[in-house]
């Protein structure tokens, strides 16, 4: 099968979608099936991977975010065209879903789109105001029911689709987990020696943007309700810093000796260091529906705690695989206080997350592969 990618967010941008774009394109390439991603230019960025690459225009928004210009570059069209893609899978609600509907509909080709991450909090992060975000939500809403087939990663996006007007059935297809040919292997002492950490240390770690919608506060007010019971801890946020106040007043506050803010890590060794060197992974998240750095932090045997009722949480199950608390920053204190009194309850959730959280990115891809044959059934009987 001839399968077409679009997105808004590929490398060399390091966020979620932009992996998992990734992973799914690989796998689909393991899978048999040739694969043509297409997305934003970013500067001289060269693209060497085992599929092909369309770049279209694009304009810098961000550091780690170019706006697609597809309708403006002939070059990427043609590209796509002599492709001559069987199926279209649509990985953003934004400049490229609004393309691939044209291209789908002028080309007869089906469409399927993938919703990563709520995109009203996405918007409402990037324009703050709630008349522009339910503006542009309810057009989202719109574009999807152009889509032969929808499908999110996590079940809560249903209230998101209802709200804004997409009220049809939809897909949820997990990601994948990172996958070591090797196996776990102890990688602890790469982050020791970068970060001068002492074996008594009790590591708590965040991986992700440092960023207001991501919750990051949230950790803050639990660190220092923390520090008032337990003071030996060092807390690593490891991520691209968009919140320079929440630095500085981490740096202001009575825990600045405790916390280590990385910055964006690209080293994976390092990244998986990190991991195995952390006791908990904190993540604090109402925004992202199926985290990847859950998934990553229990592949090195670290159990996240994350809060109930969220995209993140529907893989945990409560002191098994990992630890759900309610949302509100005393319930974390809470928790991670009574877990490093209970180390054991730790190693055990770590061990279970390993084993439990583990999905192969040939399997997701496998799955969405199923849900191209509906979309190439669904799409024959609309004309």
């Amino acid at each position: 099968m001839k399968i077409a990618i679009f997105t808004d967010s590929f490398l060399p941008g390091t966020g979620g979608t932009e992996n998992a774009v990734l992973q799914i394109a690989k796998a689909h390439v393991q899978n048999g099936n040739s694969v043509l991603v297409c997305a934003p230019k970013y500067w001289d960025y060269v693209d060497n991977f085992e599929f092909e690459v369309a770049r279209c225009k694009s304009s810098k928004v961000t550091s780690n975010y170019f706006n697609a210009k597809p309708n403006k570059s002939k070059d990427f069209v043609k590209k796509i065209d002599d492709f001559a893609p069987d199926v279209i899978h649509c990985h953003t609600n934004g400049n490229m879903l609004v393309f691939a509907n044209g291209y789908s509909k002028k080309h007869n080709v089906p469409l399927v789109t993938t919703i990563h991450t709520k995109f009203s909090m996405t918007i409402q992060n990037d324009v703050h105001s709630k008349l522009i975000t339910k503006i542009a939500c309810l057009a989202i809403g719109s574009r999807l029911k152009h889509s032969d087939e929808v499908c999110a990663v996590s079940n809560d996006m249903r209230g998101e689709f209802d709200k804004y007007g997409y009220k049809k059935p939809f897909h949820m297809i997990k990601n994948g987990t990172p996958e070591d040919p090797n196996g776990y292997q102890d990688m602890t002492e790469i982050a020791k020696q970068k970060y001068c950490l002492k074996p008594t240390d009790n590591v708590l770690l965040y991986v992700g943007h440092i960023a207001k919608f991501k919750n990051v506060d949230f950790t803050f007010e639990a660190l220092k309700l923390l520090n008032n019971e337990f003071t030996n801890f060092k807390m690593i946020f490891a991520g691209t810093i968009d919140d320079k106040k929440f630095v500085k007043k981490v740096e202001k506050s009575e825990l600045k000796d405790k916390v280590i803010f990385t910055g964006n890590i690209l080293d994976k060794s390092l990244l998986k260091s990190l991991y195995q060197n952390a006791k908990l992974f904190l993540f604090p998240s109402i925004f992202d529906n199926d985290s990847l750095a859950i998934i990553e932090s229990a592949s090195n045997r670290t159990p996240s705690v994350v809060i109930k009722g969220t995209g993140s949480s529907e893989r945990i199950v409560d002191g098994e695989n990992g630890f759900v608390i309610e949302n509100n920053p005393k319930a974390m204190a809470t928790k991670i206080l009574h877990l490093l009194n209970n180390p054991k309850e730790i190693e055990i959730a770590g061990l279970n997350a390993e084993r439990q959280l583990n999905k192969k990115w040939t399997q997701t891809a496998k799955e969405y592969q199923a849900v191209y044959d509906l979309a190439i059934e669904k799409h024959k009987n609309k004309w």
